[in-house]
């Protein structure tokens, strides 16, 4: 046996181990279990591979198959981390059920939601896996975080990116970007001039086109989190809002041009999910936050024109979102009504006949506020999260149960 062929079958049969010992994990959702698979039926067809370069007399194929393992390993061996930690106590696996319903519902294919714990301090989708998971969502929720319940509504925006990839609804968008763009440049061409000093320049249309094209990159982005950000509060409604505060409020101190001005998203979020905006309890989504974490450092002028020509397309971002959002929903036809649930968790009972996952978060942010508004300590705030905490999970795993049970589904 050559040496590079030795090399290679080595490599392949250690990453092959680590997977099996990855699926051996007691807590392997169907979805993890899904694409581990996935990557050893890759990790086999590149064995199969070494078989039939072995056999021939000149190493050079055999090199470059060596190189094409080394760039397949290197992606995949980040991709098994996540799986490895989607098996870890930190996740809350009592949602996974639920979330993988929407995701199914959504990107019409079973077993398809990885969520795991990460490192990153924010919520995270991984939007280009590897070859071999290209049809899975990929969910990192920050591991101080991933077993807080209350904030699994954010999980919905990490979905909406996996939508707007799979859907690609970047595609049409662009075209209407381009259009807007050109529309405002023709409306305000002097103030666009003076705003990119273009008065004096003699390559003014080379300036434009390299104006043009770094402000549609970020529209591109701004469109994404405007669309993830409509999407999750279309689906989860209040409770959307409320986690979204808990967790971003407020702000880090300076505006990230890739996302929209944060007073900007929560005009969104309250537009999109609130019927009465009276309704959102004072406090939460406070815009003089949002604003002061916006003013460092100011807007530059291509960050301006991209919120401007971001701005026109919130129409069409917002109707798309609501298309997705309702193809998303998954629900227990004929179980406890919003009045009901909110009865149960008060006394500390978890709800007999949950609807949905949305419908628990909503009643659970409801009762957690009301028990926040009655105690003033901060031992004792962090007394009732955790109840509160118990019992979301807990509905999460009755909705499970009695779902299984009304399909006829193995309810083990």
């Amino acid at each position: 046996m050559r040496h590079l062929e030795w090399i290679a079958r080595d490599r392949l049969n250690k990453f092959r181990d680590q997977l099996r010992k990855v699926e051996s994990a007691e807590f392997l959702n169907n979805s993890t279990s899904v694409a581990l698979r996935s990557i050893e039926n890759e990790i086999d067809k590149l064995e199969k591979t070494i078989d039939e370069l072995s056999k021939l007399s000149s190493a050079k194929y055999l090199f470059q198959h060596g190189v094409t393992i080394n760039q397949k390993l290197f992606s995949y061996s980040n991709a098994l981390g996540v799986l490895l930690r989607s098996t870890n106590l930190r996740n809350a696996f009592e949602a996974y059920f639920a979330f993988n319903q929407m995701a199914a519902n959504v990107i019409d294919q079973q077993d398809r939601l990885i969520i795991s714990s990460e490192w990153d301090a924010i919520p995270f989708y991984i939007p280009s896996p590897p070859d071999a998971l290209a049809s899975f969502v990929i969910i990192g929720i920050p591991a101080f975080a991933s077993r807080n319940s209350l904030l699994l509504p954010l999980a919905a925006h990490e979905l909406g990116h996996a939508v707007w990839r799979i859907k690609q609804l970047d595609g049409p968008l662009s075209t209407t970007a381009e259009m807007h763009f050109h529309d405002y440049i023709d409306q305000n061409s002097d103030r666009f001039r003076t705003d990119f000093n273009l008065h004096e320049n003699l390559f003014v249309q080379q300036e434009t086109d390299l104006i043009e094209s770094e402000c549609l990159k970020l529209v591109s982005s701004q469109s994404e989190e405007i669309f993830c950000d409509f999407f999750g509060s279309l689906l989860f409604g209040e409770s959307y809002l409320y986690a979204f505060d808990a967790f971003l409020s407020p702000g880090f101190g300076r505006r990230e041009p890739r996302y929209p001005a944060l007073g900007r998203r929560a005009a969104y979020l309250k537009r999109a999910a609130l019927s009465d905006p009276k309704s959102l309890r004072k406090g939460v989504l406070n815009p003089e936050y949002f604003e002061l974490a916006d003013g460092i450092p100011s807007r530059s002028a291509i960050v301006k024109l991209a919120d401007e020509v971001s701005e026109k397309l919130e129409p069409g971002l917002l109707e798309q979102a609501r298309r997705y959002a309702n193809e998303a929903r998954a629900e227990l036809e004929g179980g406890d009504n919003a009045d009901t649930m909110m009865m149960n968790l008060r006394a500390g009972i978890p709800p007999d006949q949950p609807r949905s996952a949305v419908e628990i978060l909503n009643a659970i942010w409801k009762v957690y506020f009301e028990r926040l508004d009655q105690e003033t300590s901060a031992v004792g705030r962090t007394n009732i999260h955790s109840s509160m905490n118990n019992l979301c999970l807990k509905s999460l795993e009755i909705y499970e149960y009695r779902y299984r049970q009304r399909n006829g589904w193995s309810t083990k």
